[in-house]
């Protein structure tokens, strides 16, 4: 998730919404104790999360280093290495980790590239790791108040569209669920609006937050949540 306001990384209990669910939705199995690896990491609200969870590494990485300030700040309070890497060129040896996410990102790469990316990702997973990834949904309301989706190309994904592009690289899908509704739309909205336009903390923040988490608790339109197993 971009830091469009500069914000410092939260607590997790300070963290609603998308954010939210993603940690949620990641199984603890797969970060205690294990080699992690997050793409494009933002401003390390993840990293703050699974260092709870104690794994062996945990690996942040964004492909411009000024992206990595705000998460640097927090590198010796979680023990997270934050590395300036393109999700295409993993810092990683072969079959040497065990989860990658990709919370928000797989849009952002050049169209026809996912193919790439998940090939990229499968290299780097051990035999039986798992990939974690959120991305929009391909619904007709998630597009059509989606600013990025008209001005950028910004694309929506659903379920079986991201399964068939991550089989070729052996990768299993194994969990899937849509969620958010009017809250997170609404609540996207407004945080462009307050940046860009007002050029301040969304309107109203605390309202959308417990909205946007009532929503996440059911079936939506908004975003899609997908995990895949290496096979």
């Amino acid at each position: 998730m971009r830091n469009l306001l500069e914000e410092l990384p939260k607590e997790y209990e300070q963290l609603h919404g998308r954010c939210r669910f993603c940690c949620d939705f990641v199984a603890p199995e797969h970060v205690r104790e294990r080699d992690v690896l997050d793409i494009g990491c933002g401003f390390g609200w993840f990293e703050r999360f699974a260092a709870r969870l104690k794994p062996r590494r945990l690996i942040g990485i964004e492909p411009r280093d000024a992206d990595l300030a705000a998460a640097r700040s927090i590198a010796a309070e979680t023990g997270a290495e934050f590395l300036c890497a393109g999700a295409f060129q993993l810092p990683c040896a072969a079959a040497s980790i065990d989860t990658v996410c990709l919370w928000d990102v797989i849009e952002h790469v050049p169209r026809r590239s996912e193919p790439a990316l998940f090939a990229e990702i499968a290299r780097a997973l051990r035999p039986g790791g798992v990939v974690y990834l959120s991305t929009p949904f391909a619904s007709v309301r998630a597009a059509a108040f989606d600013p990025a989706f008209w001005l950028i190309g910004h694309r929506h994904y659903t379920v079986a569209r991201l399964a068939a592009l991550a089989a070729p690289a052996g990768l299993r899908l194994t969990a899937g669920t849509v969620r958010g509704r009017w809250f997170e739309l609404a609540g996207i909205l407004n945080l462009y609006f307050s940046k860009w336009v007002l050029r301040r903390q969304p309107l109203c923040e605390a309202w959308f937050s417990r909205g946007e988490d009532a929503d996440l608790c059911r079936e939506g339109y908004m975003t899609v949540y997908v995990r895949f197993e290496k096979t």
